[in-house]
């Protein structure tokens, strides 16, 4: 670990670490380093290059948008380290690519909303980081996960998934596979005429950093998505994890279903901090952006159990199934009430 550290901090000792397991992605270390007579934590990183196959896109484009970021900003970025020899990842002996961030202390993330005065600082904050980026042209970003957010092309290989799945995995997701092919087949949703943006594309409440004392939001943070997309299914991401009754991982259907006061709070902080420069259309799509996301989710979902869990993995037998039912539960609770 020391001579990992070492590679971004010369002569640095390392106190102590520990794992986090917060991110799902990426293996993550909270590393307590000294140098030079000073303590500080920081955050040590490897990449997994299954998932982000360009490291160094990944990157470029975190560097690209501190660059376009102003002072006026009043949210943190992520700060990441210069490695020894002036680059932004190390790649070490067994090919594996490294990075360092400084910790941002007293801050705290959450997995879900501690209270609803948090839905709508989740929404202000990705407004406001929406906000910084309103003039960056968004052609300059890499694509570091191609289609991430591409409803057809996932159902292109939904069906594809149908087609090679084993007959048990078919039979048991009979009723689920049908219901995904209807609210596809229903989905009038047409994002295509949206402005381009750069986009964060993994809008969790995870992914924002708060203040333990005041509750403020202090950062947004994984940037390893952002590349260009739509206002709407970023809207739509902080939908799915901030409006439903229950996790994503809820068995029990009874306990699922769509949270229109949460949904308020979350549209009237980011609509507090957009409002200056979100056009019409814009406006109009959130609760498209909702119902596209969602519903993608869904199908993720579905796929990967056809796909006997290869992508998302599963903790016990059927988990992807049950996760793509809580999904089409929350989606069909959604479209009745907006």
């Amino acid at each position: 670990m020391e001579a990992l550290v070492q590679k971004f901090i010369p002569n640095a000792e390392v106190r102590s670490f520990q794992p986090l397991s917060d991110g799902l992605i990426h293996q993550t270390y909270k590393v307590l380093v000294q140098s030079n007579a000073a303590t500080q934590y920081y955050i040590l990183q490897r990449l997994n290059t299954a998932v982000f196959k360009k490291p160094f896109a990944v990157m470029k484009n975190l560097r690209l948008v501190q660059q376009h970021i102003d002072s006026d900003y009043s949210l943190l970025l992520p700060q990441a380290l210069k490695t020894t020899d002036k680059g932004d990842l190390h790649c070490d002996s067994a090919g594996e690519f490294w990075r360092m961030f400084v910790f941002v202390e007293n801050s705290q993330s959450f997995e879900i909303a501690p209270a609803n005065s948090y839905i709508a600082e989740a929404g202000r904050s990705y407004g406001v980081f929406l906000g910084a980026l309103k003039n960056f042209d968004a052609n300059l970003l890499e694509l570091t996960i191609p289609d991430f957010h591409h409803l057809q092309r996932r159902y292109d290989v939904f069906q594809q998934k149908i087609q090679s799945a084993c007959p048990q995995r078919l039979s048991q997701a009979k009723r689920e596979i049908d219901r995904t092919c209807e609210f596809y087949r229903n989905c009038t949703v047409d994002l295509s005429g949206l402005p381009l943006r750069a986009v964060h594309n993994d809008c969790k409440l995870s992914n924002l950093l708060f203040d333990k004392t005041s509750g403020e939001c202090l950062a947004v943070i994984d940037l390893d998505t952002l590349m260009p997309g739509t206002i709407a299914t970023d809207f739509g991401d902080m939908v799915r994890g901030l409006c439903n009754t229950a996790t994503e991982e809820e068995r029990d259907l009874n306990q699922v279903s769509f949270n229109i006061d949460h949904y308020k709070l979350l549209e009237g902080g980011f609509l507090d901090a957009t409002k200056s420069w979100l056009t019409c259309a814009e406006r109009e799509s959130l609760a498209g952006g909702a119902h596209v996301i969602i519903l993608e989710q869904a199908i993720r979902f579905l796929s990967d159990f056809l796909d006997n869990d290869t992508y998302y993995g599963a903790a016990y037998p059927g988990h992807n199934h049950h996760r793509a039912r809580n999904q089409l539960t929350f989606l069909a609770s959604m479209l009745e009430q907006i």
